[in-house]
């Protein structure tokens, strides 16, 4: 039976799309629109069977083409040494004059950004549950656990709070707060640009200087017959300033900088749940460089699960 549903799957696929043959352009540059030669170039026509694989280099002008079949999909990626790698998946159809979408040729613009100053730095992805709901509890980014008696936490760089309400598995809220022990701590989102949503690298290199607000918080909540709503902080990331001193004036002399980014909430129906995140923290006073070099992360014992190896 399961044989015949994805026999049925296939023709349907393949009577409503059909095999589709494209010619692709992808034009490779810098971010000052500057083209890259010599980078390698991988494009994947996808078919419904084994994708069809084409790779090539970057001519003088940052140029390669191609011609292949595909159903809908196409992947192109570009890398080249000291560049951060850049990759897209997408679907080809475009509208045609009647308004139907069809499968069309391809003039992509890939955008690879350089390695400027990567840098060590305590990178972590955090999977963690909360002993209690309601009361904040310290976070220290140099260990990457709450601080006692939660965790091995010495210094509280922020406060995580988590909030819940469940009516029924249907009907829940569910939050975590993030608040600073520091008057001049604060977040501040770091926008994506479009233009680099391809690559590794998606956000400045370096933490904001100012625009920073004094919390932080990201929610989920499920009500009947309406499913899931998400907070929009949830995956977006943030730029964090924590440990800030200031003069007589007010005037901050001293900080350290992170980035933060929450992928989710969990665990609102049991008695332990939890958020998971990933952050970078330089523990370099007033150094705003968070531009992180997968290869020295200045935590050195951390699980499979807690690896980070994106910049």
């Amino acid at each position: 039976m399961k044989n015949l549903l994805i026999l049925f799957f296939l023709l349907t696929v393949t009577s409503c799309y059909g095999l589709n043959k494209l010619d692709v352009k992808l034009t490779v540059v810098d971010e000052n629109q500057e083209p890259v030669p010599d980078a390698n170039v991988r494009m994947i026509f996808y078919a419904l069977n084994t994708p069809e694989l084409v790779t090539a280099v970057t001519d003088k002008e940052g140029v390669v083409t191609a011609h292949g079949e595909t159903y809908i999909e196409l992947e192109v990626s570009a890398e080249k040494e000291g560049y951060y790698k850049s990759q897209l998946k997408f679907d080809t159809r475009k509208k045609d004059d009647n308004g139907k979408l069809v499968v069309s040729d391809q003039d992509i613009k890939l955008i690879l950004r350089k390695k400027v100053n990567p840098i060590a730095l305590y990178a972590k992805k955090v999977s963690i549950k909360f002993p209690n709901t309601d009361k904040p509890i310290g976070f220290d980014l140099a260990t990457g656990s709450f601080v006692a008696p939660y965790g091995i936490g010495q210094n509280t760089d922020l406060y995580l709070t988590m909030e819940k309400e469940v009516k029924s598995n249907k009907h829940f809220y569910q939050s975590v707060i993030i608040t600073f022990p520091q008057e001049m701590d604060g977040f501040t989102k770091a926008v994506a640009k479009n233009t680099y949503r391809s690559s590794e690298l998606k956000i400045d290199r370096k933490a904001s200087i100012e625009g920073y607000g004094k919390s932080l918080d990201f929610e989920r909540n499920k009500v009947p017959n309406e499913g899931y709503n998400m907070s929009n902080n949830l995956e977006d990331d943030c730029f964090l300033r924590i440990r800030t001193v200031v003069n007589e004036e007010g005037e901050i002399i001293k900080a350290n900088y992170a980035k933060f980014k929450c992928e989710s909430l969990y665990g609102v129906l049991s008695d332990s749940p939890g958020i998971r995140f990933t952050y970078y923290f330089n523990p370099e006073v007033n150094d705003r460089n968070l531009e992180f070099d997968p290869k020295r992360n200045l935590f050195t014992s951390l699980k499979n699960e807690e690896l980070v190896f994106l910049p």
